[in-house]
């Protein structure tokens, strides 16, 4: 069972995290202080299946945000019409021809405000996913600009399509990642403080062997640097840079624990920091995202088998042990870093 929190117990494990600054105007659901602090973590999820065509833009979503709090306003502001009012799903009028047939799904940014624990929402309503896909990646590029990773199911019609991004910015576009074999996906996206890009390269059924690469965000152009060598048996994900430029990562194992890893890129080592375990047992399973801040706080994206939505949790760096904040219905999740485009507007 996991640990209930007060609200000062919630604000005492999240307080402490990071300061963040350059950042533009924020709306009334978070406070420039809260903003500036690094104190809001973005999740993307699939969404409600898109009733037409007329939808496929981002340009009417920079509207006042629904809560997650009252499921009856998921579309809000400008984006409620009578055409879009309750959103039902609607098979008669499809995307386009031109569309993927795979893609007639929504995706939904969450935005979780770590001092106040309240959720917003943004929608981006276009067809960019179907169920048979999965959200593997999300990071803010230098630029404000939002990239999430998409990569089609192994065992689906389009097990053998590459990962694209999607890049969210004033608009949106779509482009696909090369430079990886067939099987083979990015897990992981993770802009470094230096201001390269890189990822986690996994199966695209997570398993290993896993590689750390570049990744040009421009082109999806992938390139094998060897910057370390990763144990090929293990099953790793998730990438977090520290303060000092330590990269973390996490690894499940076959005897059902899950390990937190810190990576020398410089030395090439890797070495095992603790087991996670939470309210006093092992952690069983993997784990989605890992998110450290300035100060060295550790929150991750992750539940337990059968358990859903995921979680937010922090992780004491020096004991592996998890914490619960809240549940966030997210895929993957990054900390809001610019909020200089409508998608960091939290």
């Amino acid at each position: 069972m996991a640990v209930k929190l007060t609200r000062r117990q919630f604000n005492g494990l999240i307080i402490a995290t990071t300061t963040i600054g350059g950042l533009g105007v924020y709306p009334s659901s978070v406070s420039a202080q809260t903003a500036k602090k690094g104190l809001v973590i973005v999740g993307v999820e699939h969404g409600d299946i898109v009733k037409n065509s007329h939808a496929s833009t981002v340009y009417n979503i920079d509207a006042t945000l629904a809560s997650d709090d009252d499921p009856n306003t998921e579309y809000v502001g400008k984006i409620v019409t009578k055409d879009y009012a309750g959103m039902t799903e609607d098979y008669t009028n499809l995307p386009p021809s031109t569309t993927p047939a795979s893609c007639f799904q929504a995706i939904v940014l969450r935005f979780l405000n770590l001092e106040t624990g309240k959720i917003t929402r943004r929608i981006v309503n276009q067809p960019v996913l179907s169920p048979g896909e999965r959200l593997t990646g999300l990071t803010y590029l230098a630029n404000g600009t939002l990239l999430v990773a998409i990569t089609p199911d192994s065992a689906g019609a389009n097990g053998s399509e590459p990962t694209r991004f999607l890049i969210l910015n004033k608009s949106s576009q779509t482009i696909s990642v090369s430079g990886l074999k067939v099987d083979q996906a990015l897990d992981s996206l993770l802009l470094l403080k230096s201001g390269s890009l890189i990822g986690l390269v996994t199966k695209k059924d997570g398993t290993g062997p896993a590689e750390i690469v570049d990744v040009n965000p421009k082109t999806g152009k992938v390139s094998f640097t060897n910057r370390i060598s990763l144990p090929a048996d293990r099953r790793f994900s998730c990438l977090a840079e520290a303060p000092d430029g330590t990269l973390y990562t996490s690894v499940f194992r076959a005897n059902a624990t899950t390990e937190l890893l810190k990576l020398n890129l410089a030395q090439k080592t890797v070495t095992v920091v603790a087991k996670l375990t939470v309210d006093g047992m092992p952690w069983y399973h993997g784990i989605q995202s890992l998110i450290l801040t300035l100060l060295d706080q550790l929150v991750a994206l992750a539940n337990l088998e059968y358990r859903l939505p995921n979680s937010v949790y922090t992780i004491q760096l020096d004991t592996g042990v998890m914490t619960k904040v809240r549940d966030l219905k997210a895929s993957r999740a990054t900390l809001l870093t610019n909020i200089s485009t409508k998608w960091g507007i939290s």
